[in-house]
C-alpha cells in the first residue's frame, strides 16, 4: 500500500489543528503512469508467435516426436474408404471448375438399338382435333380467339323460327326499380316562378342587412371608474375571499445551493474506520482472469495413464452393415 503522511494545513479560519490526508511522492509517480494493454497477452505466451504456419506453440518433447502411435490412434488416422469403382470416370466439362459433366459418352450398343413399340409410340407428337382439319376452320380458330375453344357457335334454323314462350318473355324484361326509388338530384335546379316573384318581408330585411362593426377594438383599454364603486366599501366576505393562500403548518422553504460549512466539520479529523474504508477496493480485469495460457496443457499423470477395460469396450467403432 501507498504511504501516506499527515500534514498540517492551514484551514480558512486559520486554525493549525486541522490536518489532511496526502499521498507520498511514491504513490503519485505510481498513478501517473498509463496503463499497460493486457492485448497482447492473448497472442503471447512464450514470446511473439507467428500464425498461419506449422509451427507449435511449446516446443515438442522429445519423447513425444520419438513415441510410437497406438492401434487405435492408427486405425483412426485411416482414411475414408473409396466404394466408389476405379473405372468410373465420367467426362468434366471444360469451364465447369471441376463439376462432374451430365453429357456422358454413349456406348455402341445404344447407337445400334432398335426402339420398342411403346418408345415409338410415347415419341409421336399430339395430333390435331378432328373439328379443325380444314384450313379454313383452323385459320379462324388460331386468329380470332388465340388458340382457345370460341363460345360462339352456330345458331340452328329452327331456333331462329320458334316463338317466344309468356315465361321466356318475362325473364327476358330487365328488373325493375322500386316504387319508391328517387332518381339522383341534378347538381342545377331550376327555381319555380313563385319564387321567383315572392318579395321578402320586413323581418327578412332587417336579417338581412349586414352588421355593423366599429374600426379598430370595440371597446378602449382604459375606462373610467364611477364615483360609486371609488367610494365602496368591500364586504367581509370579500376580504376573505381576497386573501392569499397560506403556507401548511411545519412546511420550511427550500434550502440555498450555497451554505455556510460549520466550525466543528472544518476541525473534524476522520477516524482509523473512515480511513480504512477511504481505500479503494483493487480489482483485477476480467482479461486477466478468465486468460489462463495453461487451459491445453495435458498434466503428466494423464500422458501416463492407462485406459480401463471399459474404456477400451466403448473406444471400439460400431460396426454398421
Amino acid at each position: 500500500m501507498a504511504e501516506i503522511e499527515e500534514r498540517p494545513v492551514e484551514s480558512f479560519s486559520q486554525s493549525p489543528t486541522m490536518r489532511v490526508m496526502k499521498p507520498s511522492k511514491q504513490r503519485i509517480a505510481e498513478l501517473s503512469k498509463s496503463r499497460q494493454s493486457q492485448r497482447t497477452w492473448l497472442t503471447h505466451f512464450n514470446g511473439p508467435l507467428t500464425w498461419g504456419n506449422q509451427e507449435t506453440i511449446w516446443p515438442l518433447n522429445p519423447h513425444t516426436q520419438t513415441h510410437d502411435a497406438s492401434e487405435r490412434t492408427q486405425q483412426l488416422a485411416e482414411a475414408k474408404k473409396n466404394f466408389r469403382p476405379e473405372d468410373v470416370h465420367h467426362g468434366q466439362y471444360q469451364y465447369s471448375c471441376g463439376r462432374g459433366s451430365a453429357i456422358w459418352h454413349i456406348s455402341d450398343g445404344a447407337k445400334q438399338a432398335e426402339a420398342s413399340q411403346r418408345i415409338v409410340q410415347l415419341s409421336q407428337h399430339k395430333e390435331e382435333m378432328s373439328s379443325f382439319k380444314d384450313k379454313e376452320q383452323r385459320l379462324a380458330f388460331e386468329l380470332g380467339s388465340c388458340g382457345r375453344v370460341s363460345s360462339i357457335w352456330g345458331v340452328s334454323e329452327g331456333a331462329k323460327r320458334c316463338e317466344d314462350r309468356e315465361r321466356t318473355t318475362q325473364l327476358a324484361m330487365p328488373k325493375q326499380a322500386h316504387a319508391a326509388y328517387q332518381p339522383a338530384k341534378p347538381v342545377m335546379t331550376e327555381v319555380s316562378a313563385a319564387a321567383k316573384k315572392a318579395r321578402a318581408s320586413e323581418r327578412v330585411e332587417q336579417l338581412a342587412q349586414p352588421k355593423n362593426r366599429q374600426d379598430g377594438l370595440i371597446r378602449e383599454p382604459q375606462w373610467e371608474v364611477s364615483k360609486g364603486a371609488q367610494l365602496a366599501t368591500a364586504s367581509g366576505r370579500t376580504e376573505e375571499l381576497a386573501k392569499c393562500k397560506p403556507t401548511a403548518d411545519g412546511y420550511k422553504p427550500a434550502r440555498g445551493p450555497i451554505w455556510q460549512v460549520t466550525k466543528g466539520a472544518r476541525q473534524a479529523a476522520a477516524t482509523p474506520r473512515l480511513n480504512e474504508l477511504s481505500v479503494p477496493i483493487k480489482r483485477e480485469t476480467m482479461d486477466h482472469l478468465q486468460f489462463n495460457p495453461d487451459a491445453f496443457l495435458v498434466s503428466r499423470n494423464a500422458l501416463k495413464a492407462k485406459a480401463t477395460a471399459r474404456l477400451e469396450e466403448l473406444a471400439q467403432p460400431i460396426d454398421r452393415k
